[in-house]
């Protein structure tokens, strides 16, 4: 799969939006968040802000493989 193949269903953005949405309703009573969720909600930011944001969650996988060519 090539990023921009996969019809969108669940975009980054709207991950995105929930993880926030998590976070906020979560500090709220003093829960903390772990840092997979903070890294999950970084990593979605980052895909986000490259143009990735309407695409699909599945897309991701296709993004981390090129972010993380050595």
């Amino acid at each position: 799969m090539s990023v921009g193949n996969c019809p969108e269903g669940f975009s980054v953005q709207a991950a995105e939006a929930a993880l926030r949405q998590y976070f906020r309703l979560a500090e709220s009573p003093g829960v903390s968040a772990s840092p997979l969720l903070r890294r999950s909600h970084e990593i979605l930011r980052e895909a986000a802000a490259v143009g990735l944001g309407a695409r699909d969650m599945a897309e991701l996988a296709e993004y981390a493989r090129l972010i993380n060519k050595p």
